[in-house]
């Protein structure tokens, strides 16, 4: 299972390259809060790597998502092949990354982000079950213990991403 939050920032984060660099001539403001959205993200996702090389977190977060998948089958059991591409999609991603091949990285997020479309309305339901929220919440709460514990101040820095991921969002033309 590579349904990691690592993994998953670095989708979102590629998200919003994707965007960005798609956006007609990005003005020099939105171009600043990018690249304090990027610093942030790398900072938060080398100490996210670091909590989840603890082997107590990476059990936990692997138990999660198995509860989850286990879910999203039970729900819908043709689910199951979804989650398998996507898993694959995962893998080729973290090639395409270690290749820095971006033309494969857009193809890669446009296969995932169809996959995820697909699964949406299953997961919804399924994260409102009451035992996946509760150990959600475990698992959010260790990890931000440990972030906490590893780099003081990524509290500040979550909150700040928040922010300027609001703004990115806003400057983002219409489509």
């Amino acid at each position: 299972m590579l349904r990691k939050s690592v993994a998953y920032l670095v989708a979102v984060i590629f998200m919003f390259s994707a965007a960005v660099l798609s956006a007609q001539q990005p003005n020099a403001e939105m171009q600043a809060v990018y690249q304090e959205y990027m610093s942030l993200n790398q900072e938060l996702q080398a100490v996210q790597q670091q909590v989840f090389a603890d082997p107590e977190v990476a059990e936990l977060n692997d138990n999660f998502q198995k509860l989850l998948d286990e879910k999203i089958v039970e729900m819908d059991p043709e689910a199951e092949a979804i989650l398998q591409q996507q898993d694959k999609v995962e893998k080729d991603f973290m090639t395409a990354v270690e290749n820095e091949d971006q033309a494969k990285l857009q193809e890669l997020q446009q296969q995932y982000q169809s996959l995820d479309n697909q699964l949406r309305p299953t997961v919804q339901e399924v994260l409102q079950m009451d035992i996946v929220k509760k150990e959600q919440m475990k698992l959010e709460e260790i990890v931000f213990a440990k972030m906490i514990e590893i780099e003081p101040g990524s509290q500040a820095k979550l909150e700040r991403i928040q922010t300027l991921q609001m703004q990115l969002e806003q400057m983002m033309p219409a489509e």
